[in-house]
């Protein structure tokens, strides 16, 4: 049972931590997919193949992907924020697809779809630039052509009311680029999102690093002294104090304990040396003993 519970705990803690990295897709078609059912919560590979198989037979003229990063499946949950997508997802027409995957864990890769439609279907890549006050203008023929727009993204601090207000301007832009691009009504809308935690995983931390490698070690010693003196002047501090306040112990540490360390080792020495010194004074031998006759003679007498 003991083993039970923590197996039950674990598989708690993956699917939390999953649903933490997840974010909704959406699809439609003015084509009847050939697709198979799609489960609530899914990953991000599954999802790609799936798609890829299903749109393998090039059933519209025109696709168009978009990418929303930062948003959730709760951005999405109320047609208020987005009711025009609302619209086409709602959709009771056969001959028409909708399709919603509230949770894909892990981030789908636009690229590859991208990629795979452009050579498989023989379509040329539109990339359209991030939201403005109007539509960009597409050159040439906007049939039969893949289109990519990536949204800017919902930053995490921002209140419910401003996600609002930004999902409602960002489901306008789609609306419009779908009524200037599509005017056939010959198209496939593939919606990906990204998560606020997959969007923080993806930035490269690496970027600062290299800057600050790239930088001359004089330029890089200015920003230190640069960055000290703009703190001290967020301290509120207006003069430039060379000299502590106070009295002259607050100032200065005289008896530090390197002081001490270094009394305490000059009298170990000390106390040696004494010892040594008398020890040599203590001995008691007569200067003939180092005479080299005196000494022969001596054994001499003896003999």
């Amino acid at each position: 049972m003991y083993n039970a519970l923590l197996s039950a705990l674990a598989l708690a803690v993956s699917c939390a931590y999953g649903y933490e990295n997840s974010s909704p897709l959406f699809v439609y078609s003015t084509s009847s997919l050939k697709i198979g059912s799609i489960p609530v919560v899914a990953s991000a590979s599954t999802i790609e193949s799936t798609l890829l198989d299903s749109l393998k037979s090039c059933p519209t003229k025109n696709y168009l992907i978009v990418s929303q990063p930062g948003v959730s499946a709760d951005d999405f949950s109320s047609p208020r924020n987005t009711p025009l997508l609302h619209d086409q997802l709602s959709t009771t027409d056969a001959d028409q697809t909708s399709i919603q995957v509230r949770d894909v864990v892990d981030t789908i890769d636009t690229s590859a779809l991208l990629g795979n439609l452009a050579k498989g279907c023989s379509r040329s890549i539109q990339t359209i630039d991030t939201p403005s006050t109007m539509i960009p203008e597409v050159k040439g023929n906007t049939n039969e052509k893949v289109f990519y727009t990536e949204l800017p993204a919902l930053s995490e601090g921002l209140s419910p009311e401003e996600r609002h207000v930004i999902m409602l301007q960002h489901d306008t832009y789609v609306s419009t680029m779908i009524d200037t691009y599509f005017k056939n009504g010959d198209y496939t809308l593939i919606y990906t999102t990204t998560s606020v935690h997959a969007q923080k995983n993806t930035v490269p931390a690496s970027e600062s690093r290299e800057y600050q490698a790239e930088l001359p070690l004089a330029d890089v010693m200015h920003n230190g002294e640069l960055r000290r003196s703009l703190a001290k002047r967020q301290d509120g501090n207006t003069t430039n104090q060379t000299v502590v306040d106070g009295p002259l112990f607050d100032k200065y540490q005289f008896l530090s304990p390197g002081i001490f360390m270094g009394g305490f080792v000059s009298l170990i020495l000390l106390s040696i040396l004494y010892v040594g010194v008398s020890a040599l004074s203590s001995l008691q031998v007569t200067y003939g003993a180092f005479d080299k006759d005196q000494g022969q003679l001596a054994a001499k007498k003896q003999q």
